[in-house]
């Protein structure tokens, strides 16, 4: 008992100092939030980009505040912003309606850059989105609990069909999360190219050679990435080739 007002104090300062933290995040939020009201998005994005990176020295995250960012960002006609901060927001939404939503303007985003191939398409890209993680929380969930209802069923002697239906869906879906995540791990990295001429180069070598030049897509595309070789990085969608690494903003 002797050590009860040390853990005390202790909780306090705790407290204190979690209070200390919120206020400037708080204020961040409040200023950007009367900023898009005021549909000043050129006052709005630093706040909301600083309130991002505040709050991930703090260990927070916020699907809002990447999708207030991302608006903002549209507003001033910063295309790439518009896209990375998207993408980052349905990676953080709990919400599949939510996500499914987002990963359409995503699409629309690319529909306006006017590409033909599009990562927003890809079934890899949506399944991993709309999956989100509340989602894949309730599906373990209810794979455990069809599980136990399963074996309860067979143990009690209830039915031994029902049982076993049971079990067996239960492990599929409790099997589908370590698979899904296993998949997750295969797929290739992405960024969002990112140039203020508003087009990118890739070339055929990773040389920035106007010889070895293959074709520009607008700043804002998503990309599939691979390999770095000195200052540039392999892209092996929608087109293969080299870009630029200080062009691309990896997630």
């Amino acid at each position: 008992m002797k050590n009860w007002p040390k853990i005390w104090l202790c909780g306090v300062l705790f407290c204190a100092w979690l209070s200390a933290e919120a206020p400037e995040l708080d204020g961040l939020w409040s200023s950007g939030l009367e900023k898009l009201q005021a549909e000043d998005y050129a006052g709005a994005a630093p706040l909301f980009e600083k309130w991002i990176d505040e709050a991930a020295e703090q260990n927070k995250t916020s699907a809002d505040a990447h999708y207030n960012l991302a608006l903002a960002a549209q507003r001033t006609e910063d295309l790439a912003r518009t896209q990375f901060h998207l993408v980052r927001a349905t990676d953080l939404t709990d919400s599949p309606f939510t996500a499914y939503l987002q990963i359409n303007q995503i699409r629309a985003l690319e529909l306006e850059l006017g590409l033909a191939d599009r990562l927003s398409d890809a079934p890899s890209f949506i399944l991993t989105r709309v999956f989100t993680p509340n989602m894949r929380v309730v599906l373990l969930g209810l794979g455990t609990w069809m599980f136990l209802a399963g074996l309860l069923s067979l143990w009690a002697r209830w039915s031994t069909w029902l049982g076993g239906t049971a079990i067996v869906l239960g492990l599929l879906f409790a099997a589908f999360l370590p698979a899904l995540m296993l998949w997750e791990k295969s797929l290739p990295a992405f960024a969002v190219m990112s140039n203020e001429k508003n087009s990118v180069l890739i070339y055929e070598e990773a040389k920035a050679d106007p010889s070895l030049k293959l074709v520009a897509l607008p700043s804002g595309t998503l990309v599939n990435t691979a390999e770095a070789a000195g200052e540039f990085t392999r892209v092996s969608f929608p087109v293969a080739g080299w870009v630029p690494t200080s062009h691309l903003m990896p997630f």
